[in-house]
């Protein structure tokens, strides 16, 4: 059923009995579509890709917390620009999920996501990016496999939330990850930063942040990109230009 109704933007009938239990890829089937009818009793048992199925999709915003989506691997850009989409989602079954780039971009998505098992992960490049989620419940999320914290909240103006137990050991890239999410003031000096190659811009515009990160100077090996990490934040204007040549490393958005 990929691009089924693809840039349908008149069709909205009733599909809501449709049997597509032998259905296996429902990528862009609703892209850009006007579509906003009863999709709660689809079988989407033997789904694997969810790729760009509400991309764009302003309008939709019906029930689908009983998707069956155990099988699925990649989500990546599912509700991007889905304008209206604030559905509960809370009970997805995400533990063969390796993708989850830009799921929620520019949406309006602000639901429980608590629950959600991300240990196969592997990206969370642009996943909240312009989003408003600002809920205190993704600090569970297992991380390990992620490698890209690109952009993930960039521009999220209203996301604070706690993320100081996340496992980020395995994360390479940390470019622009809250780039002007000017709510952002939270602890993750705990943060494991050994294996990040790049920080470029990390807290850019983030106009909250202040706080100590000097624990990472202890952590940070070879000489990754430190520019601007902290510029345009409350860190002092003498904690912004990193030096990892310096004894100890730092500073960190305090003098260290």
């Amino acid at each position: 059923m990929r691009d089924t109704f693809d840039s349908a933007t008149s069709f909205n009938g009733d599909i809501s009995s449709w049997d597509t239990g032998n259905v296996a890829d429902i990528s862009s089937c609703f892209e850009y579509s006007a579509f906003n009818g009863d999709l709660s009793n689809w079988d989407t048992s033997k789904v694997t890709s969810l790729y760009r199925t509400f991309y764009g999709a302003a309008s939709i915003n019906g029930d689908i917390s009983t998707w069956v989506i155990s099988r699925v691997t990649s989500m990546q850009s599912m509700f991007n620009q889905a304008s209206s989409f604030n559905g509960d989602i809370s009970s997805w079954d995400t533990g063969n999920i390796v993708d989850m780039k830009v799921v929620f971009k520019y949406s309006s998505f602000n639901g429980d996501l608590s629950g959600w098992d991300t240990s196969k992960v592997t990206s969370l490049h642009q996943t909240f990016l312009g989003a408003p989620y600002n809920r205190d419940d993704l600090n569970g999320w297992d991380i390990r496999s992620v490698t890209s914290l690109y952009q993930t909240f960039k521009d999220a103006p209203s996301f604070n939330g706690d993320l100081s137990s996340w496992d980020t050991s395995g994360v390479v890239t940390m470019e622009h990850t809250f780039w002007q999410a000017t709510s952002f003031n939270r602890d993750i000096s705990n943060w494991d930063v050994a294996s990040v190659t790049n920080f470029f811009r990390m807290h850019y515009l983030a106009s909250s942040f202040d706080q100590d990160l000097c624990a990472w100077g202890t952590k940070i090996t070879g000489t990754p990109d430190v520019t601007e990490m902290f510029i345009s934040t409350l860190c002092s204007e003498a904690a912004t230009a990193v030096d990892l040549g310096a004894s100890p490393k730092g500073p960190f958005c305090h003098v260290c």
